[in-house]
């Protein structure tokens, strides 16, 4: 099954907004009164700071809220310091669930830039809490909106439960329904059951699974842990009926413990035969909430664009006692309380004047200067990531490789293995993949189209200036791309954010005669490939 994303677009309306001013005899207009509600939740937030090379924590320090094991096997994948997203959350998400509370643990959310860290801030303490469960169930699900962001998740989990007995899982619809089918389930005295304990998943093949031949045996009602990573494309669509299906194979059929060791660790003496869950929610009764906090179920909204629309949260079946971290670089919250977006602290920005003709004329120039970073190009269709990756090697631009989704996922992990191997130089790809991959050490991100909305721009920005390194965007930018508002309603630029870059125009007449002939042949290798 294919992951969707639905967006909808609301016709303007009269709002009534416009009145007839009493003694004058033309109808003045009126600017309707804009109120910002923000949630308490999100003004109250725990900000983080963005310098990575002066606010994080060294491993050692860090053994002042995590166990000896869990720092050695930081230590074991080559990790020595804790960002300061990691060093804000990762204490407070170990102290709320260590210990015994009447209520639920609160829900995370965490608004931070790309490349900050988000993801170890939950692989952690999921690893952490889980290794010494007694039996292998479903306890963690990790939901990613791309199958090679999924990858790198799932590759994180596999290197920080390495010493433990946890078994993690992988289904983005990349391998046969019948292999991942193997690696989910074993037989047991009680029939075929889910025997992993970390699931990492695609929406759409999640929900394959939900609905297979074995969705009696896909059991989610020991889940202890639910992540959304990449909240913000998770969340669009419009009716989240993936998440529907996922909320009601949790609270649908009671917990069955199952012996007196794994039910008291939920504080109960003796266990009962079986033990309903409980939704926790602002409008959950008192008894229903000590209940829930036997088993409760804790929620992880994480992105650097994060939502906080109520209709998106409700959706969900709210968030309890939510608990946010954010980046101090936050834009801030939109006009409608919905959203904050974060960038790199070392990242610096900038646009070229330049007409779509002498685009990838100007690119050739760019690849030129900034021949010894890599650099990532993205387009705003794959079809111009293949044009354009073609005439670059017609011009002479021979490390250059293209990814797309029209690639087998064998295919893309090749090209991104050969890019930062460093035989390949430059990557050419579509907008949309700006969510599915990871670099080394990338200084240059070049825009050849420009983004159309700031979460579309952050996104890409952030696969450079990550780990505290710095980086440079670049956007090309015609006289209409220069006009355009970014698509979020406020009438903002995208250019209002962006500094000129320097560049020597002059340099491109030398180069038109070579571009010209590149055109030519294009234009026949294409007509060839048709």
């Amino acid at each position: 099954m294919a992951d969707r994303e639905v967006g909808t677009k609301e016709d303007e309306e009269d709002d009534g907004s416009h009145f007839l001013v009493l003694g004058e005899d033309e109808r003045n207009e009126l600017v309707p009164l804009t109120l910002t509600i923000v949630p308490e939740w999100v003004s109250n937030s725990t900000f983080v700071s963005k310098s990575i090379n002066e606010d994080s924590i060294s491993l050692d320090d860090a053994s002042a809220f995590l166990p000896v094991d869990i720092v050695e096997m930081l230590k074991s994948c080559e990790i020595t310091v804790l960002f300061p997203v990691q060093k804000e959350t990762i204490p407070r998400i170990v102290e709320w669930n260590g210990r015994f509370q009447p209520l639920p643990v609160p829900d995370i959310c965490i608004s931070s830039p790309t490349g900050s860290g988000k993801t170890l801030c939950y692989v952690v303490p999921i690893v952490h809490f889980l290794r010494d469960r007694l039996l292998p169930r479903i306890r963690a699900l990790v939901i990613l909106p791309t199958a090679d962001l999924a990858l790198q998740v799932y590759q994180q989990f596999l290197n920080c439960a390495k010493h433990t007995p946890l078994r993690t899982v992988l289904i983005t619809g990349q391998q046969k329904f019948q292999n991942e089918v193997k690696k989910i389930y074993k037989q047991t005295d009680r029939g075929l059951i889910a025997c992993c304990d970390i699931l990492v998943a695609t929406p759409g093949r999640l929900q394959d699974h939900l609905r297979g031949p074995l969705s009696h045996a896909f059991c989610l009602t020991y889940l202890r842990f639910l992540v959304l990573d990449e909240a913000d494309s998770l969340l669009a669509d419009y009716d989240l009926q993936w998440f529907k299906e996922i909320d009601s194979a949790i609270f649908e059929s009671a917990v069955r413990p199952n012996d007196e060791q794994e039910y008291s660790k939920s504080g109960s003496l003796l266990p009962p035969l079986e033990v309903r869950r409980y939704r926790a929610t602002a409008a959950t009764s008192p008894e229903e909430l000590f209940a829930a906090a036997k088993f409760p179920l804790q929620k992880f909204l994480v992105s650097a664009t994060l939502t906080f629309n109520p209709d998106v949260i409700h959706k969900i079946g709210g968030l309890f006692r939510p608990r946010l971290f954010q980046s101090l670089d936050c834009i801030g919250v939109e006009p409608t309380g919905e959203q904050m977006i974060s960038f790199p602290q070392n990242l610096d920005e900038f646009y070229i004047d330049c007409e779509p003709i002498r685009k990838p004329l100007v690119v050739h120039y760019i690849l030129r200067r900034f021949k010894r970073d890599r650099i990532l190009c993205f387009t705003e269709t794959r079809r111009h990531s293949h044009r354009l990756c073609e005439l670059l090697r017609l011009m002479g631009n021979d490390k250059v490789g293209e990814v797309s989704k029209n690639l087998k996922r064998v295919d893309r992990s090749e090209i991104i293995r050969s890019f930062n191997s460093g035989k390949l130089s430059v990557v050419v790809c579509s907008q949309i993949m700006a969510r599915g991959m990871s670099f080394k050490k990338l200084g240059l991100v070049i825009c050849y189209d420009s983004a159309r909305t700031i979460q579309e721009y952050a996104h890409m920005a952030g696969r450079t200036a990550r780990a505290g390194d710095s980086g440079i965007i670049i956007t090309l930018m015609s006289e209409e791309e220069k006009a355009r508002p970014l698509s979020d309603g406020r009438g903002a630029r995208l250019i209002d954010r962006l500094r000129p870059f320097d560049f020597d125009f002059n340099a491109l007449r030398k180069g038109m005669p070579k571009y010209r002939v590149a055109l030519g042949n294009l234009k026949k290798k294409m007509a060839k490939d048709k």
